[in-house]
């Protein structure tokens, strides 16, 4: 007897607490769904909040100490000993400044949207425990970012 694999949709909620019109929150629900999927972190649930440099910056200082915005910020909600999460633990939470998106976008070439992603990308992997402070830590997540963005491309 062959035992069927249940695949569960990871639970991502997208809130923006911005003036972002120009956002299409469910088309980066669906994208971080599916990197949820893509990082083995599709049991996990997620939440992702759109914000302004003013509340990115707030919240850098507050949580890390430095004093500035940033692009995007991961808090953790595991502690890496949870072998098998229960259907409903929250892997963490991702904040992205989508006036900073917005800029760099701009600088790069790219839309908003495929900024955001990027930045979806990036906090799913710190949430995943990965960090770029050194040279092969930085290239490491570079290449899983790539692989990623270049895996789950047409959502």
């Amino acid at each position: 007897m062959t035992r069927a694999k249940i695949i569960l949709s990871p639970t991502v909620e997208v809130r923006a607490v911005c003036d972002c019109p120009d956002v299409d929150t469910e088309a980066v629900r669906l994208y971080a769904g599916n990197v949820m999927v893509a990082t083995g972190n599709d049991r996990f649930e997620l939440s992702v909040l759109l914000a302004d440099d003013a509340y990115v910056r707030q919240l850098n200082r507050r949580y890390r100490g430095v004093d500035r915005t940033t692009n995007v910020l991961a808090f953790p909600q595991q502690d890496g000993s949870q072998t098998l999460p229960v259907p409903t633990a929250p892997l963490g939470d991702v904040v992205i400044s989508v006036e900073k998106a917005a800029r760099d976008s701009d600088r790069a070439g790219n839309t908003l949207l495929d900024e955001l992603k990027k930045l979806v990308v990036h906090g799913i992997l710190h949430l995943s425990g990965h960090d770029h402070r050194t040279g092969p830590q930085a290239r490491k997540m570079r290449q899983l970012e790539e692989s990623i963005i270049e895996r789950t491309a047409k959502a």
